[in-house]
């Protein structure tokens, strides 16, 4: 089959790679000059296969007056009357249950250690430069009503086959000697060993360099204008550059999937959240192991020569504009966590972008109501974690295969 995927993210192009080594004829098609430059460019860095938590969760609940107030430093919400924020907004808060957060929580870990399986095959076959990192990660609590929790999370993630271990403050500095210059109390922290890093861009461009050698074609600087569809199927994608034919059709466009979906009569959860990060040079006391800082929402991840600050989550529809004091908020993070752990005042990058979020956390999967086309988005603040799994679900889909991980609650027939 000739296969045209929408978006070059690493979504898409590690989902054409699956589909090329599947002997489909593969064209990938994105408004951007290169691939990985939107919501893969420069994200946190973890490969989070152990935290696959729902963001809707009754624990959440007290804490939206003050998001809404601008009192959380993490999250923002701006409440607006646009109606797809607020139809977002409403299934999210149902599944703000301890059984749905559960669930879903479940659900998304079940495909993130299919992932990890599946990344693994990819670079035995076919090795890739992309500051790769098998460390593991270690969340880190500053009081011990924080871990105590965190202690009952660890062993129920056990039951599900998924291995952590509580450390005390000690077991930490041990595991990650640059938490010695933590400013700052640490009560304890969470080690997952599962747990990897690297550059999702890097990756990403380097796949795609692959694809495009196995003969894949990359349609660069591309904008989709929407769908000719008629008797159940689609046609065509139509461009400004004239309409691109293929026999099956995927969107994997990320956060901007719900933008298209008009052609198709579809109403698509997924909501852009926003996230930021900055890149700076590594200091003499960088953390090698990629760290969670809890009290601060903010992740650390050294990717080669490079510390790389991620954090924050605002939803603020498609404002795609950086806020300098979020990017100061994260290099104050840097400093207070690791003061000798990156050169602060060099910063390399500083970026902010949109995560795909669906109210229930997990990934939309599969087909849609149409013949011939299949979703892969969805995947909110864990694209770079699902997306070998991902591929190889949506791939099977394609091919008429069982997939090798249960769908249940991993497609769009969930919200209906």
């Amino acid at each position: 089959m000739q296969i045209v995927i929408l978006g070059s993210g690493v979504v898409g192009v590690t989902l054409a790679w699956e589909l090329l080594q599947r002997g489909h004829g593969v064209t990938v098609v994105d408004r951007a000059a290169s691939p990985g430059l939107a919501t893969s460019f420069a994200n946190g860095g973890q490969l989070s296969y152990s935290y696959t938590d729902s963001l809707a969760d009754p624990a959440l609940l007290p804490k939206m007056p003050g998001m809404v107030m601008g009192r959380d430093p993490a999250f923002e919400l701006n409440l607006s009357a646009d109606p797809k924020l607020i139809g977002w907004g409403l299934r999210f808060l149902r599944n703000c249950t301890a059984e749905r957060a559960l669930r879903n929580t479940r659900n998304v870990l079940r495909l993130a250690l299919y992932s990890r399986q599946r990344l693994h095959a990819l670079l035995a076959a076919q090795p890739l430069e992309f500051d790769y990192r098998r460390d593991g990660k270690l969340h880190v609590y500053a009081d011990a009503a924080g871990l105590d929790k965190a202690r009952q999370r660890v062993a129920l993630k056990a039951t599900w086959d998924c291995p952590q271990e509580v450390l005390t403050a000690e077991q930490c500095r041990a595991r990650e000697p640059a938490l010695t210059d933590w400013v700052g109390p640490i009560a304890g922290g969470v080690f997952s060993p599962l747990d990897e890093s690297g550059d999702a861009y890097r990756f990403t461009e380097a796949l795609a360099a692959c694809c495009a050698s196995a003969g894949a074609s990359f349609r660069f600087g591309v904008e989709v204008a929407g769908f000719e569809v008629g008797g159940g199927s689609v046609g065509a994608v139509r461009t400004a550059d004239g309409a691109i034919e293929g026999d099956l059709y995927v969107m994997a466009l990320g956060p901007q999937s719900p933008l298209l979906e008009r052609d198709l009569g579809l109403s698509l959860p997924v909501y852009p959240l926003k996230g930021y990060s900055v890149t700076v040079p590594v200091g003499p006391r960088s953390p090698a192991v990629s760290i969670t800082d809890t009290q601060r929402k903010v992740v650390f991840c050294k990717l080669g020569d490079r510390l790389r600050i991620a954090g924050m989550a605002e939803l603020s529809g498609y404002n795609e504009g950086t806020d300098p004091e979020k990017i100061q908020r994260l290099l104050d993070a840097g400093r207070a966590a690791f003061p000798r752990g990156g050169d602060y005042g060099r910063v390399q990058h500083q970026w902010a972008g949109f995560r795909p979020a669906t109210p229930d956390s997990a990934p939309i999967l599969g087909g849609c109501g149409y013949d011939n086309l299949v979703l892969d988005t969805g995947h909110g603040m864990l694209g770079w974690t699902l997306a070998c799994g991902s591929a190889a679900v949506v791939a099977d889909v394609i091919d008429g295969h069982p997939p090798g991980i249960e769908l249940d609650g991993l497609t769009l027939e969930r919200f209906y």
